[in-house]
């Protein structure tokens, strides 16, 4: 009976270590950091408002 539930949590286990492997993986390095660069161009819409 005891090899049952030696079998049960190595399972258990490697499950548990095969979830964090995956997640650690999946997630970015923190500390990276990502630059855009927009351009914002403004136009009138109104009659009373000059370019």
């Amino acid at each position: 009976m005891w090899a049952a539930g030696l079998v049960a949590t190595a399972v258990l286990l490697f499950g548990i270590g095969v979830a964090v492997g995956e997640a650690l993986h999946d997630n970015p390095r923190p500390g990276r950091r990502q630059t855009s660069i927009g351009t914002i161009i403004l136009t009138a819409t109104h009659s009373g408002v000059s370019k």
